[in-house]
């Protein structure tokens, strides 16, 4: 791996930094010397991720030193800005790039920022030094020139299309480019089985994968080891039990971890935990040595199962929901996806079907046999000559004719018993897929074993059905409606688990879209109100409740200039509802503060209704998958109930 830089002062850069440049693409063409004055009149900083990085920034966001050239010797980097009152990515900056602010002033802003994704070590290069430079020597020009050709490149391909932009913006806001992986969920394949955290807890003593909220459409991030290219962990342990193994290669924690939580609290995607001991079986800790010193605490994080031939939350996942892509790759991943996030070919072919014709084919099987084995019985009541049992001469088609219409198909009878075994059978038969599970990575994809579970279930409850004859009201028949709301509760969980994220996406993405209408309205009202002149604009109103805003000079201050407007509009209706219990009238009330009238006051409430109905929906969402939950709680227990009573029913017709 590279060097990892610690966080650290601004000083002048370090000798050694001479060398690495001058073999740079960049300032290969300058002269030792010219290299050196260069570098003299630079300054070299550390910084952690998250940083801002552009010095000569006053509290109120005002400029008051001139924008150097920023050389990312290490890290990597992101670039932002206010476009239209909304704040953007721009662009990313990588390690041996430059970032030149003059590239971004194509498009009205009201500032522009470089912040550090990763820890970052840069070199501010004052603006008129490099620019006599590059007027002395044109190669060092032409480098130069190079580089940013490559940045607007990048820039071009991923953050100016705005379905690119949103999938980029998301991994670049989440600072995932810097890492070695990055397990993705995907909640159009999830039902929250918990199986990836069961399975990684088995293998280690304690989950090291845990939920998370950091989601785009129906991808999710969880909180688990990135195995970053600039570790931030690593360089706070001051125990050297935090090592990076050059063989897997990994970061990984030596079983004598003293519990001194630094190397948690350094990492900046909180995918480092504290664990009592108490909770860890020692089992899982037999490498640690007897003179180990430590606290309560134990540090757990994941090393991608090193030392194993799988990862214990991937091979458990019966869906194919989790998988595992590059930090890098992530950009190319996301693509090719659509503006949701969802369905998406390119992530079904990261994890495909491990037999891509077998649900069809079980799925042809299972109608095939319904259809069969129901006419064994129907066929007796319409024409009994043509059902199987009488083509094979098992039944006298005359003689079943001649029964009692109520009595040709009975419990107890030989198409009824042979129904009841097939029914117990695949019942018993579908439980394979749970030691499956408790397998681990051997007996094939899980996927096919959920498949098999879910068929031989369904055709379970079709033959125990028949089974029955309409007799639903002893023991077989509590198995039986036992055994349905297993079926049913399974595929309402699957639903709501699979097809409610869908629609949670499709609103976000919504309220995405009206967010750059508003936007997009806010600049016109801004212009509306320059044309008139700003005199008109401070109009004084009573105080509402909470707030103390009463002129739009101060609903401008608060918004920080004519751009956000509306953004300050926002702030003062959400503060109005403290005290006001009506929204709509909050909201003309706010208009008529701010002077809006006409056709831009009707489209205003236009949209903000619409903006209310769409979060609203997002929290019904939500409120959908924290209730849906309970479905395995009730999934699991009719299972147990279905085989008691059928355990019951198989006794007590053996004994009697």
């Amino acid at each position: 791996m590279s060097p990892r830089p610690s966080p650290g002062p601004v000083g002048s850069p370090a000798i050694e930094l001479l060398d690495v440049l001058a073999q740079g693409a960049i300032f290969s063409a300058l002269p030792q010397a010219d290299l050196a004055t260069l570098l003299a009149a630079s300054t070299l900083e550390r910084l952690p991720p998250e940083s801002p990085m552009l010095p000569g920034l006053e509290p109120d966001g005002a400029r008051v030193a001139p924008i150097p050239y920023v050389l990312i010797v290490e890290g990597m980097a992101k670039v932002s800005g206010v476009i239209q009152g909304v704040e953007k990515v721009l662009n990313t900056v990588d390690r041996g790039e430059i970032f030149n602010h003059y590239a971004y002033s194509d498009e009205e802003r009201l500032e522009i920022g470089l912040t550090a994704m990763s820890p970052v070590e840069a070199l501010m290069i004052p603006i008129s030094k490099a620019d006599q430079l590059m007027d002395r020597h044109p190669a060092f020009k032409q480098a130069f020139e190079a580089s940013q050709a490559l940045g607007q490149a990048r820039r071009e391909r991923w953050f100016i299309d705005p379905r690119k932009a949103r999938m980029a913006s998301f991994v670049v806001e989440e600072r995932l480019l810097p890492t070695n992986r990055v397990k993705v969920l995907r909640h159009d394949l999830c039902v929250e089985c918990d199986a990836c955290y069961e399975a990684c807890a088995d293998r280690h003593g304690v989950s090291r994968l845990w939920p998370s909220e950091v989601r785009l459409g129906v991808i999710q991030i969880p909180y688990n080891c990135h195995n970053c290219h600039y570790p931030t962990c690593e360089p706070a342990c001051r125990f050297d039990v935090l090592r990076y193994d050059e063989d897997e290669p990994e970061l990984r924690v030596s079983h004598d971890c003293v519990g001194c939580q630094q190397c948690a609290r350094a990492c900046s995607y909180g995918a480092i935990t504290m664990v009592p001991f108490d909770a860890i079986d020692p089992s899982y800790m037999s490498q640690r040595s007897d003179d180990a010193r430590g606290g309560r605490m134990y540090s757990v994080k994941c090393d991608n199962c090193a030392g194993y031939g799988d990862l214990a939350c991937i091979s458990a996942c019966p869906t194919g929901a989790l998988f595992q892509v590059d930090g890098a790759a992530l950009l190319d991943l996301l693509e090719g996806l659509d503006e949701k996030g969802t369905r998406a070919r390119v992530l079904d072919r990261l994890n495909p079907e491990p037999l891509p014709l077998y649900k069809s084919l079980s799925w042809t099987l299972f109608i095939f046999t319904t259809i069969a084995a129901s006419w064994e019985v129907i066929g007796r009541y319409l024409v009994p000559e043509y059902t199987a049992m009488a083509l094979f001469e098992m039944i006298d088609p005359v003689y079943v004719r001649q029964t009692e219409f109520l009595y040709r198909y009975r419990a107890g009878e030989d198409l009824s018993m042979l129904y009841g075994y097939l029914a117990a059978g695949l019942a018993v038969g579908g439980q394979l897929y749970r030691v499956r599970k408790w397998m681990g990575r051997f007996g094939g994809d899980l996927r096919v074993w959920l498949q098999w579970h879910i068929i031989t279930s369904m055709l379970g409850v079709m033959f125990a059905f028949w089974h029955l004859a309409l007799n639903f009201f002893n023991l077989p028949g509590i198995a039986w409606w036992a055994f349905c709301v297993v079926i049913v509760s399974g595929m309402v969980g699957t639903w709501l688990h699979t097809f409610v994220p869908l629609g949670q996406a499709g609103k976000e993405l919504a309220l995405e879209h009206l967010q750059a209408r508003l936007a997009t309205l806010n600049k016109d009202i801004d212009a509306f109100h320059a044309s008139r002149g700003k005199a008109k604009l401070a109009v004084s109103s009573k105080p509402s409740g909470a707030t103390k805003l009463t002129r739009l000079q101060d609903l401008k201050m608060l918004a920080g200039g004519d751009s956000e407007f509306l953004t300050g509009v926002f702030k003062l209706v959400m503060a109005d509802l403290a005290s006001l219990k009506d929204r709509d009238q909050v909201q003309r009330a706010a208009f008529r503060r701010a002077g809006v009238t006409g056709d831009k006051k009707r489209q205003m409430e236009k949209l903000l209704s619409q903006r209310t109905r769409i979060e609203g929906g997002i929290a019904l969402y939500e409120k959908i998958r924290g209730y849906s939950r309970q479905w395995l709680s009730v999934h699991r227990a009719a299972s147990y109930i279905f085989f008691v009573a059928l355990s019951l029913h198989v006794a007590f017709e053996l004994i009697w």
